[in-house]
C-alpha cells in the first residue's frame, strides 16, 4: 500500500505568527521523504480587501480569510487528498469544510475559546463567541487532535472538550539554528547591531496579555535600579500604549531596545548573549522561547505554572507568577553571581530532548493510522 498523501493547511503567512509558521515549516521539513505519509503544503492566497482602511480593515481582512476564503478553498480540495492537517487550532473552522473522520488539528492551548469557556474573565461580543463556537465545534469534530504538553491536555480533559481517545502528544522544538556555537557573522545579518551590549535581559515573543509584560517591564526597572548599565532587548513584539505607560513612568525608555521581523539566526545570537531570558508568562500552551534559548545555553527564568515546569524541567529557574519584586530579586542575584542558574550541560541536555523529527513522527504515524484503518476495514 503507498504511502496516503497528507494535505499541511498552515496559517496565513500574512497574519505574522512566527511560531505557527514554524510549526507548519518544520512539519513539512521532516516529512520530505517519509514513508509514512506524502506531504503537500496547501494553503489559500490572503486576499486583501480592505487593508486601505488601516487597522479596522486589516482585521476584516483575516476575519474573512479565515472564516470564508480557507474553508472555501479547502471543500474544493477535500477529494485530493487522504487526510488533511492543520497546524493551527484557530482555523479549526476549515474542518467543517473537509471529511472531518480522516483531518486532524495541532491545539497549542485554549486562548482561542477562552471567551466560551471563561466569559466572565474574557466578556466578547455575541458575534465573537459565535464564531469561537464554530471554530471549537470545527475542533471537536476532528478524527485526532494532538497537544503539546500535559497541561494543555488537563485543560482539554477538564473542560471536556474533546474525547480523550482522539488526543495525541506531540511537543514542538527549537529550530537548527537555536545552538550554543556562534555563526558566521554574515550570518546574523544587518540587524546585528539591533542587539545591546551585554548585559541585558531578553524576552522573544508577542505583548498580549498572558505575556505579562508589566512584569517584565517593572522586574527591568528594578534590576536596572541595581545595575545602571543593564538592558532590555524585547523581540517579536509591539509595546501597547499601556506598556508604553509603564517605560515612561519608569524612565527606562532609552535602556529598551525592541525590534520585530528578524531572522531566526538573530534571535539565536541574542539568546546566547543574554545575561539571562525572562518568560513571566501567567499562560502558555508550550513556551517556545524557553527551550530556544536553553537550546542556545542561556540561562531562563520563567513563571512558575506546570507548562513552564514541564518544557523548561530543572533546566530553567521559576519565580511567582505576577510579582515582579520576587522576578528583580532572582534577576539581581543572578546579576550580582549570588544565584547560579542550572549549569550549561543541563540546559543543552533539556532543550534536546525536544526534536522536530520525533514530532513529524508521531504526526505521520497518526495519519497513516487513520488511513489504514479506513482502507482496511470491512
Amino acid at each position: 500500500m503507498p504511502p496516503p498523501s497528507l494535505a499541511i493547511l498552515p496559517d496565513f503567512p500574512e497574519e505574522g505568527w512566527p511560531s505557527m509558521d514554524l510549526v507548519a515549516e518544520m512539519l513539512l521539513k521532516h516529512l520530505a521523504g517519509s514513508d509514512l505519509v506524502r506531504a503537500t503544503r496547501l494553503c489559500p492566497q490572503y486576499r486583501k480587501l480592505f487593508a486601505v482602511l488601516g487597522r479596522r480593515g486589516r482585521n476584516v481582512d483575516r476575519l474573512r480569510n479565515r472564516m470564508r476564503v480557507y474553508p472555501k478553498f479547502a471543500a474544493k480540495h477535500a477529494n485530493d487528498f487522504d487526510c488533511f492537517h492543520l497546524c493551527d487550532h484557530s482555523y479549526s473552522q476549515v474542518v467543517h469544510a473537509l471529511p472531518a473522520d480522516r483531518t486532524g488539528v495541532f491545539c497549542h492551548d485554549l486562548d482561542t475559546f477562552r471567551c466560551l469557556l471563561e466569559p466572565d474573565k474574557e466578556p466578547r461580543p455575541t458575534w465573537f463567541k459565535q464564531m469561537a463556537r464554530t471554530i471549537l465545534t470545527g475542533l471537536q469534530k476532528a478524527r485526532v487532535v494532538f497537544y503539546l504538553t500535559q497541561p494543555v491536555r488537563d485543560q482539554i480533559e477538564r473542560h471536556n472538550l474533546i474525547d480523550p481517545a482522539k488526543l495525541v502528544r506531540c511537543p514542538v522544538a527549537p529550530a537548527a539554528e537555536f545552538t550554543p556555537d556562534e555563526p558566521n557573522q554574515s550570518a546574523i545579518g544587518n540587524r546585528q547591531s539591533a542587539i545591546p551590549p551585554s548585559p541585558f535581559l531578553l524576552h522573544v515573543g508577542s505583548c498580549i496579555p498572558r505575556k505579562r509584560i508589566d512584569v517584565l517591564l517593572r522586574t527591568f526597572a528594578t534590576a536596572r535600579a541595581a545595575h545602571p548599565t543593564l538592558r532590555l532587548l524585547q523581540i517579536g513584539g509591539e509595546f501597547t500604549p499601556e506598556q508604553r505607560a509603564l517605560i515612561d513612568q519608569f524612565k527606562i525608555n532609552d535602556a529598551i531596545t525592541q525590534v520585530r521581523g528578524v531572522t531566526r539566526d538573530h534571535i539565536a545570537a541574542a539568546y546566547r548573549r543574554a545575561a539571562l531570558v525572562l518568560q513571566p508568562s501567567n499562560a502558555e500552551g508550550f513556551g517556545l522561547p524557553v527551550v530556544e534559548a536553553l537550546a542556545c545555553g542561556a540561562p531562563v527564568l520563567a513563571s512558575d505554572i506546570p507548562v513552564l515546569r514541564e518544557v523548561g524541567g530543572d533546566a530553567a529557574l521559576h519565580a511567582p507568577v505576577g510579582d515582579p519584586d520576587a522576578w528583580a530579586e532572582i534577576v539581581t542575584a543572578i546579576l550580582r553571581g549570588d544565584l547560579q542558574p542550572p549549569d550549561r550541560h543541563t540546559r543543552l541536555a533539556q532543550a534536546a530532548k525536544f526534536s522536530w523529527a520525533e514530532h513529524a513522527r508521531v504526526i505521520a504515524a497518526a495519519y497513516h493510522g487513520i488511513h489504514v484503518a479506513r482502507t482496511t476495514s470491512p
